[in-house]
């Protein structure tokens, strides 16, 4: 699933190595979920579990031959039942600063039909600038998401790569 699903689907600089999401695994702190159709993945969503209650949704993949077909969204719906306990944080370029901002804003709606909460900041990764959105129970204050968005960061890069490449919030 790596190798034929997420290395063509993500940039090389976004994508983590198949070591390390398999020493996560090990860990128990990531979660590889697949939905099928029959035999055949249809689409795969990857979760980071940083701390009890707070989990990182780092990679979506929806098999091409089912793009539009609702698929991604079922697999979401899910997954937040799911982890109804938990609260699910991601991030999606912004559209006003994207290189399609039309496919940026398109994303960002389609997450907003299937219940993710936008916060009112954004934070810049190695140059570029994303909303961070959650699922959970209720809206959580941007500060709180923005202090758990901070602490995943802090757990998922360098300090170097913190120091240089990472901005929360993003302020101009």
């Amino acid at each position: 699933m790596y190798e034929r699903d997420l290395v063509p689907a993500f940039p090389y600089e976004e994508l983590r190595t198949l070591p390390e999401i398999e020493e996560l695994i090990r860990q128990g702190k990531y979660k590889f979920l697949c939905l099928y159709d029959g035999s055949e993945i249809a689409a795969e969503l990857l979760l980071y579990s940083v701390k009890p209650g707070w989990m990182f949704w780092d990679y979506l993949h929806v098999v091409p031959s089912y793009r539009k077909s609702g698929i991604g969204s079922s697999l979401v719906r899910y997954i937040t039942k799911h982890y109804h306990d938990s609260v699910i944080i991601a991030d999606v370029e912004s559209p006003e600063h994207a290189p399609d901002p039309s496919f940026a804003a398109k994303r960002l709606a389609l997450y907003r039909r299937i219940g993710a909460f936008v916060s009112d900041f954004e934070v810049e990764l190695w140059g570029v600038r994303y909303k961070v959105i959650h699922w959970a129970d209720r809206k959580h204050p941007d500060d709180e998401i923005m202090r758990e968005y901070d602490y995943i960061c802090r757990v998922m890069f360098t300090p170097d790569e913190y120091e240089n490449f990472i901005r929360i919030p993003y302020n101009e």
